[in-house]
């Protein structure tokens, strides 16, 4: 058998600097990276937070009353000069406020809800950065509450005036069915004289 010798594998100096580095290393993560990382996981786990959500609610929100508001004078406007003469305090006039009232209140659900998702969204992408960072792996950019915000209120905007829009182009296409049928009864009147 073998005999002698101590059991015992002394460190060599490689072994030693490679071991001090090490350690370094591990305390500068400890000071500089943990801390950054635990803002950034605590950041995520408050993603979506009611504070947050009625941030970006409210933001994505104003979008929608400023496109309404121009579509409520757009309506006004219309109503008044088009040779309608409707007066402000009329029913009509008030039916088409309030049709565009039902309207404004739909999208403003519409957009709330998409601030949310959109908020949703961005906390799945922290957690799976999140999950990157234990593998080792790059993340992805994670929109903030501002980005979340203008791209629902942008939407909201979109809607608005596609609204007006699909309302105006309604009542000409009625103007027309109607200018036609005058114009064909005229010609049945004239032919019959």
């Amino acid at each position: 058998m073998c005999g002698g010798g101590s059991p015992e594998i002394k460190e060599t100096p490689e072994q030693k600097e490679l071991a001090r580095i090490a350690m370094e290393r591990w305390r500068s993560y400890e000071e500089m990276y943990l801390p950054a990382e635990k803002m950034y996981f605590d950041y995520v786990d408050n993603m979506d937070s009611a504070g947050r959500q009625q941030f970006a609610r409210g933001a994505a929100s104003a979008g929608v009353e400023s496109a309404f508001g121009e579509a409520v004078q757009a309506d006004a406007a219309r109503l008044a000069t088009q040779g309608q003469g409707v007066d402000p305090s009329s029913g009509r006039f008030q039916t088409a406020l309030q049709d565009r009232s039902v309207e404004k209140a739909a999208v403003r659900a519409d957009v709330a809800s998409r601030a949310d998702q959109a908020l949703q969204d961005a906390k799945i992408a922290g957690k799976q950065n999140i999950v990157a960072m234990g593998n080792n792996q790059a993340g992805q950019a994670v929109a903030g509450l501002t980005d979340v915000a203008q791209a629902a209120g942008q939407e909201a905007r979109g809607e608005a005036i596609a609204d007006l829009n699909s309302d105006l182009s309604n009542q000409a296409a009625a103007g027309m069915a109607v200018g036609a049928g005058y114009g064909a009864y005229q010609n049945l009147e004239d032919r019959a004289v």
